[in-house]
């Protein structure tokens, strides 16, 4: 037995999911596709029975690509059970998408979700006649809290599948045996409508005002501006705690030294410079490093740069960002942001994947799926792997670059918007306008929030500590081959010619394939000015995207990868050569 959970976004499946299936899940992309779903297990009975988290949709007439992978999926689950989760406050909407399954003749129960939001607004929705017109089960739920579930689990081996001719039967009217065009569908809806749904009086809440002020322009900007400033100031002073005043001492006291006397070989022996310490020469002497960040041994900055300022960086940013999801307030801000992004082509569901890219690129080349056309998906894909840095690399800078942090973002965040200018006028293709159904703001709970969290943390540490590992062993070895200097010499030039910063960046851009937070990491080690260390900065942010988004692109955008390629060395070479004019223009190199 196999069970579908189906809905439109935003009516809190994914909730209703994990109160189905607990902590035991698995995140797979379909075949063919990098569109994700969940699937996990519940208990039913005597025995374990599977279910799947299906992209939201609609309808069964797909619009994007994740509206294409859930009807697939649907319908290569001939033998599975539905769970249909509509918004009961918005509930002829859901219906819609419910017939199209009932249609299709599989066994379905559908969970009115967000009960407490229908009664807030005086949504009178009788359960019980809808279920008898429909002749299947209705149970009215609110996922967030569980009430409910247990309800649909336990009639869930009772239903069957039932026949659109009976229903409208039941509706008073003659039924027909073809399958519903849109418009009788509708109508149909509209007759079930009449007979179980009333709506009273609503009195706006505070709740309703606060959520008219954010989505409206001239308010929903200055508190839009405010929030984002509220997160990347909670964001720094978070991770910024935690690193220097906690694990730096950790790593730097303790663990360094630590390693430095018991690991065999000593300073200057080959392995002992590979896994600990290659240290560095003053006033003619190899020396001993002090920090974890100039030593570059696989398990000293191998093992700091992941944890002891990756780690704080990444969990304070997915905590910010899953309250903001959870909350409601990531719909608004795709709202409010739209105008904005019609200038470059894309739209409001753009701020997605710009979003999650500032965590992790990985997650919001995924997120592109949810921009209908190719143009946009990509636009997008090229301008967050190019322009926006993620949080690891961010947690890196903030130690490297502290006091020009801002500037480099803004520099970054000017080359989105001037290339996604350019892109828009030179790619062809179409900006259809934005389809968003904005929730109602509700009260995020620990459970929810903690276990986002803990899965988007978990999974990008599984990621990264061992491309970091990985990241400094390769480099250590092109250093004792000397394949990093000769790389240096040769283009020398190039760097110090066109980009103004050492050969000795050579290092650093290598690292960058595989991890860009240990690429910046290694650019504290290089003695430069601080002009040239803001353009190395900028130069490794720019540069290739780190290998795990490489190959996702190369994945997703299929043909078009060649394009983004094309794109990108076009950014490497203006936009990081503009950042050198701008210095020698101001006098400051």
């Amino acid at each position: 037995m196999k069970v579908l959970l189906m809905g439109h976004p935003n009516v809190g499946k994914s909730a209703f999911f994990n109160r189905l299936t607990g902590a035991n899940v698995i995140e797979s992309n379909y075949p063919g596709t990098t569109v994700d779903y969940t699937k996990g297990y519940m208990r039913l009975g005597k025995r374990d029975v599977e279910v799947i988290d299906v992209p939201g949709t609609f309808s069964l007439e797909p619009k994007d690509k994740a509206e294409e992978v859930a009807v697939k999926m649907l319908r290569e689950n001939k033998g599975a059970y539905v769970i249909c989760v509509i918004d009961a406050s918005k509930i002829k909407r859901g219906l819609y998408l419910a017939l199209e399954i009932i249609e299709e003749g599989y066994p379905v129960i559908i969970a009115l979700n967000m009960w407490d939001v229908a009664i807030d607004k005086n949504v009178d929705v009788d359960a019980t006649k809808l279920g008898e017109i429909l002749g299947l089960p209705v149970v009215p739920t609110i996922a967030i809290s569980g009430e409910g579930v247990s309800a649909v689990i336990s009639r869930l081996e009772k239903i069957a599948p039932v026949q659109v001719g009976d229903i409208i039967k039941r509706t008073g009217d003659a039924a027909v045996d073809a399958r519903l065009e849109p418009d009788e569908r509708w109508r149909l809806i509209d007759k079930i409508s009449e007979k179980t749904i009333r709506f009273g009086e609503y009195k706006h809440t505070l709740k309703d005002a606060v959520g008219d002020l954010t989505i409206r322009p001239l308010t929903g900007i200055p508190v839009a501006i405010a929030v984002l400033y509220g997160f990347w100031s909670i964001f720094g002073s978070f991770a910024g705690l935690c690193t220097d005043g906690f694990l730096v001492k950790i790593f730097d006291g303790h663990w360094l030294p630590w390693l430095q006397g018991v690991f065999p070989g000593g300073l200057g022996d080959w392995l002992y410079a590979i896994m600990v310490d290659a240290g560095h020469i003053k006033n003619g002497v190899l020396v001993a490093s002090d920090n974890c960040f100039e030593s570059f041994g696989v398990l000293t900055s191998g093992l700091f740069v992941p944890i002891g300022v990756v780690l704080p960086a990444i969990f304070i940013f997915y905590l910010m960002l899953t309250l903001l999801e959870d909350v409601g307030y990531m719909p608004r801000l795709a709202v409010l942001i739209d105008t904005v992004l019609h200038k470059i082509g894309l739209h409001g569901y753009a701020i997605v994947p710009s979003i999650l890219a500032l965590g992790c690129n990985v997650p919001a080349v995924s997120a592109t799926r949810i921009l209908e056309t190719k143009k946009q998906r990509f636009m997008m894909m090229t301008l967050l792997a190019v322009f926006i840095p993620c949080g690891a690399q961010i947690g890196i800078m903030q130690d490297v670059i502290p006091n020009s942090i801002g500037f480099v973002m803004l520099y970054l965040f000017a080359g989105y918007f001037v290339f996604g200018f350019i892109l828009n006028k030179v790619v062809p293709g179409r900006t259809p306008e934005i389809l968003m159904d904005v929730p109602a703001y509700q009260k995020p709970t620990l459970y929810n929030v903690g276990r986002k969290v803990w899965m988007r943390t978990s999974g990008f540490l599984k990621v990264a500590v061992p491309f970091v590992l990985l990241g400094s062993l390769i480099v250590n070895i092109l250093y004792l081959l000397g394949t990093i200097d000769w790389l240096g010499n040769v283009l020398a030039p190039m760097f110090e010619g066109w980009f103004g910063v050492p050969k000795e960046t050579a290092g650093p851009l290598v690292a960058a394939f595989l991890r860009k937070d240990l690429a910046v990491a290694q650019l504290s080690a290089i003695h430069m000015t601080k002009y040239q260390m803001i353009s190395a900065v900028v130069l490794v942010s720019i540069y290739f995207p780190c290998i795990a988004t490489f190959a996702l692109m190369l994945k997703e955008g299929g043909k078009t990868f060649l394009g983004s390629l094309a794109v990108l060395l076009a950014a490497v070479f203006t936009w990081g050569g503009l950042l050198h004019l701008l210095w020698k223009l101001a006098g400051v190199e």
